[in-house]
């Protein structure tokens, strides 16, 4: 329990870095640097296709880690992904029902709107069709992420050493079948 809440403390954490990175630091710094707006739409664009990049680089990663550093099983880290994708599906809940608050969980629509944007933007951009991406977008995650669990590295010079020690302990094994007769 306490590793899982670890790995979502440590996923929230890096999405929300990415979520004020994409609604607040390259807005503003574009603003700061460039005074024409057309430039500064297009170069957005551009922002917003490679934080869609990283944000699945992300989930990457974090496949990685839940897999070789957690040692979560498949089922336990797709339903902890799922938790992570609640932001996503609260925006896209409230968008489908068209419910507006009146300001009351403003915050929370603004962080779940940028969390979907995160995802699905990017996907937007690509395909220039507005249906269907947000649900692709949250596919991808996944696929992502399981992606992320197949990876592993492994160290050359390592793995050709323990080669060798099995080898000879293999070599070891049948001296002493060979004179234990």
């Amino acid at each position: 329990m306490q590793r899982s809440l670890i790995y979502l403390a440590l996923s929230i954490g890096m999405i929300t870095v990415l979520v004020a990175i994409k609604l607040w630091i390259i807005p503003f710094s574009l603003w700061q640097l460039f005074p024409q707006n057309d430039l500064v739409s297009r170069l957005y664009e551009v922002f917003i296709m490679a934080m869609g990049g990283v944000t699945f680089l992300s989930f990457i990663v974090l496949g990685y880690i839940g897999k070789n550093t957690f040692h979560f099983e498949f089922i336990h880290h797709v339903t902890l992904h799922f938790l992570l994708q609640l932001p996503f599906a609260f925006h896209a809940f409230l968008q489908e029902i068209s419910f507006d608050l009146n300001g009351y969980l403003s915050g929370m629509t603004i962080f779940s709107n940028g969390w979907s944007g995160l995802i699905a933007e990017p996907t937007r951009l690509i395909f220039m069709v507005y249906p269907w991406t947000d649900i692709f977008a949250i596919v991808a995650s996944f696929v992502f992420l399981t992606i992320g669990r197949t990876i592993e590295i492994v160290d050359e010079d390592q793995s050709t050493k323990q080669r060798m020690r099995i080898k000879q302990k293999n070599k070891w094994a049948g001296k002493k079948e060979t004179y234990g007769g």
